[in-house]
């Protein structure tokens, strides 16, 4: 409309934006461009719900008013898993069948795009760039959602990141589960959240 002012991106939008771009590299390219196919299908309040397993409407409504797509919440709680797990430099075997025990928990299945995505992330390490966005988006979340409203959200995602730090650690089932490298990498998961824990 004429004489109406148009409306910024969003300091969050630009780190969906940036969070999307570089964890869903090209080469996933197609896949991404196939998992919202599968979503736009979708409702979208029903798809977000499932997403973050959170039936509050007032945080549902949060999320859609900040456009938080599913794929970007797909990614954001994806990432502390495959981060937590490349953390000792490789990735043991059970901590490769957390991660994806951990998808299909959330009814990701091995035939979904989102699982194939998922694959592709365990095969090599995360660029610092994949980091930092998803730092960047951790904090935009805290920010826009709120102490309380995040907190749901952040416990979901730290508690899985755990899960699968403590899946290959020990020895022979004694000691420590979580290695000191995991642990720093879980602290600085934490810490992207600011003041919200």
């Amino acid at each position: 409309m004429i004489g109406q002012p148009t409306m910024m991106a969003s300091p969050l939008e630009d780190r969906r934006r940036a969070l999307e771009e570089s964890f869903f590299s090209k080469k996933n390219k197609q896949l991404l461009d196939a998992l919202r196919e599968e979503i736009s299908q979708a409702d979208r309040k029903q798809a977000l719900s499932a997403a973050v397993q959170i039936d509050d409407e007032g945080t549902l409504d949060l999320l859609i008013q900040a456009d938080i797509t599913v794929e970007s919440l797909l990614a954001f709680k994806l990432l502390p898993l495959v981060e937590v797990a490349w953390a000792d430099a490789t990735i043991a075997q059970p901590e490769r069948e957390a991660i994806l025990a951990a998808a299909e928990s959330k009814g990701i299945r091995p035939s979904d795009v989102a699982y194939q995505l998922l694959q592709n992330w365990l095969a090599e390490p995360l660029t610092e760039e994949v980091k930092a966005a998803w730092r960047a988006y951790a904090s935009g979340l805290a920010e826009s959602l709120g102490a309380e409203r995040c907190a749901a959200i952040r416990a979901e995602v730290l508690g899985k990141a755990r899960e699968v730090a403590q899946s290959a650690g020990g020895i022979l089932g004694i000691g420590n589960k979580i290695s000191s490298v995991e642990e720093q990498v879980i602290a600085e998961l934490t810490q992207a959240f600011g003041d919200s824990e």
